[in-house]
């Protein structure tokens, strides 16, 4: 069945465009026979196409469009067509695969390009000439040109996906050598991290791997784009390390949302209950047989009020288990959990009533030093502050004229705001020149660990099997919207 002019104006179509090197195609939506139908509105190809403008049913399911390109197509590189804030309420959009026979680089090569449409989209736009010259209906809509998603996979029969992956220690090793035996994906192990002048080692590989101290700034992504490498697959939750903007695209970008919330959750409690309980300085005693408990008083967890900053998983997670010693929880978000059973309230209401305040947030620019010398002023004169998640949330100058004046009465710290160049390394044979953690880890009512929350065998495993996946499903040119970055800043 073909399209005609008059069958699209009966049916009112939606227009969206794909445009390539090559041309363009317009992907048209139309509810004919009661059925929504997708099908090709019109072709503007530098190259010929051997079929034309025929019906296919999709019915919200995967629908693939597999054109035959001629020999010298060679590599595709498209604009982005999706955007988040289009997407209606996290409703999966429709899958579009374009599949081109590149035979000028290799016999057996495929290359796919994917595109990503929500039904928000379809309502997008503005209207667009058809191919015969005359207006479509007012109803018809143009996808605006928005910067978002566009996937460029390269695959080859018989080759390895090769990646090279950064800031690697020994105890990363055994789960990925396990998860990616018989995938096809080849592992090459760095133990140096990420950076300007690290970044040629990439050079070669379809794809990095890294973690939270690694720097994939503009400069970074512009060399790996120039390299051929098209995937960059984080280890772990966060971002903040990575210039999201600046992969836009030339990179996609896979992390691991939630490897073992309560291993972070668990470590947070026992930060607390050390710091509270000096357990750290009475092993150190009766290690040397002084069984003295002068100096050593805590105080009871039960009855106080744990003020959690942040309700994602693993903040809602350290809630059950501080309600677990009885405590009073009290929750700030910015966007709350609607059935988490907390009890919410503002940011400076929390600061003011809580006797511990954990911190289980993003780095973000408007998060940065959420935890400054004005919350620090507003806080309960005592109150104990725990941070395992990035340490850039708390000014760390403003913590230790807290910690000074006793207004802080302990810090228990997994992470630290200029951690990159020192933590996850031997320096206990150097001169420690940041005077600044130095200071920190000199009080006594300070315990800095480094870096180690996420350190359970349950989520290395975790973490392998969900970077393992991120990478296969690109390979495979699936959509992840579960565990995929975008910038979401482009209009």
């Amino acid at each position: 069945m073909h399209v005609t002019h008059e069958l699209l104006e009966r049916a009112t179509p939606v227009c969206i465009p794909f445009r390539s090197p090559w041309g363009s195609i317009s992907v048209a939506k139309a509810e004919v026979g009661g059925k929504m139908k997708y099908f090709i509105w019109k072709t503007d190809f530098k190259k010929r196409f051997d079929w034309d403008g025929s019906f296919f049913d999709v019915e919200g399911e995967m629908l693939r469009i597999t054109l035959n390109l001629l020999h010298d197509a060679g590599y595709l590189s498209f604009p982005d067509y999706w955007k988040p804030e289009d997407e209606d309420n996290g409703q999966p959009p429709a899958w579009f695969a374009l599949k081109a026979d590149a035979d000028r680089h290799r016999a057996d090569a495929a290359l796919s390009v994917h595109f990503f449409i929500t039904p928000a989209m379809a309502r997008a736009g503005s209207g667009q000439n058809s191919s015969s010259g005359r207006a479509l209906p007012a109803s018809a809509a143009l996808l605006p040109g928005a910067r978002r998603r566009c996937a460029v996979r390269k695959s080859f029969g018989g080759q390895n996906m090769k990646i090279a992956f950064f800031d690697v220690k020994p105890y990363d090793k055994p789960g990925f050598d396990a998860r990616i035996a018989g995938t096809g994906l080849e592992i090459k192990y760095f133990e140096t991290k990420l950076s300007e002048d690290t970044v040629r080692l990439a050079r070669g590989f379809d794809g990095v791997c890294v973690f939270v101290n690694d720097t994939v700034n503009a400069t970074v992504v512009s060399a790996l784009n120039e390299m051929g490498v098209r995937v960059l697959a984080l280890r772990c939750a966060g971002f903040n390390n990575v210039d999201i903007r600046a992969c836009a695209g030339k990179l996609r970008v896979f992390r691991v949302p939630a490897y073992s919330p309560y291993a972070v959750a668990e470590h947070a409690m026992a930060l607390l209950l050390t710091v509270n309980r000096h357990t750290n300085k009475a092993y150190i005693r009766t290690r040397d047989f002084n069984f003295s408990l002068a100096g050593l008083t805590g105080f009871d967890l039960h009855g106080k009020t744990a003020g959690v900053v942040g309700t994602g998983k693993i903040g809602r997670i350290f809630a059950d288990i501080c309600k677990g010693f009885g405590m009073h929880i009290l929750a700030y978000d910015k966007y709350p959990a609607p059935d988490s059973g907390l009890t919410y309230a503002e940011l400076p209401e929390l600061l003011r009533q809580a006797d511990v305040i954990s911190l289980h947030c993003p780095l973000t620019d408007e998060t940065r030093h959420m935890i400054d010398a004005d919350a620090i002023a507003s806080m309960k004169p005592g109150a104990v502050l725990i941070n395992t998640s990035r340490g850039a949330l708390v000014d760390t100058e403003a913590l230790i004229e807290g910690l000074r004046s006793r207004k802080v009465g302990a810090a228990c710290l997994d992470v630290y705001e200029e951690e990159a160049d020192l933590f996850y390394e031997d320096r206990s044979e150097s001169i420690i020149e940041d005077d600044t953690l130095v200071r920190l880890i000199s009080m006594p009512n300070v315990i800095v660990t480094s870096h180690q929350a996420f350190l359970t065998k349950e989520a290395l495993n975790n973490i392998a099997a969900a970077t393992v996946e991120n990478l296969l499903k690109f390979e495979r040119g699936e959509p992840s919207p579960e565990t995929e970055v975008c910038y979401r800043g482009a209009q």
